[in-house]
């Protein structure tokens, strides 16, 4: 676990009252989650997206190439998302050791999250 991560969530801890929640989610798996490139597009724009997955497994590469007309001109642009992947019991540490207590689930409420992703729900005592 990054150092950074655990000094986020002691900062969090800080800032929150007693009783006050810290909600999110996090990539546990990306499984699912890599592909070759893939475009869709439509008059006047297209998107390329391709999503790869480092030789550790821990991180996930998500590069975009946008191009779209305006006025007579083309323009492209391009985005790379990288996240990295945590297992739980990383976070549940990571949470732990900044006095959290928290309830790990799949969804938030009846919203189910995509598969691999996990939902937090952090309390501050």
């Amino acid at each position: 676990m990054p150092k950074g991560v655990g000094t986020f969530f002691r900062r969090v801890q800080a800032a929150l009252e007693p009783g006050g929640l810290f909600v999110f989610d996090f990539i546990e798996s990306a499984e699912r989650r890599t592909y070759a490139a893939r475009t869709v597009e439509d008059a006047g724009w297209s998107l390329v997206a391709r999503a790869d997955l480092s030789a550790s497994g821990r991180i996930l590469t998500r590069r975009l190439t946008a191009t779209r007309l305006i006025g007579n001109r083309w323009r492209r642009t391009r985005e790379t998302h990288r996240v990295r992947i945590y297992g739980r019991h990383e976070i549940e540490r990571a949470l732990a050791g900044a006095g959290f207590s928290a309830r790990i689930r799949r969804s938030y409420g009846r919203y189910r999250l995509m598969p691999g992703d996990v939902a937090v729900i952090a309390r501050k005592p």
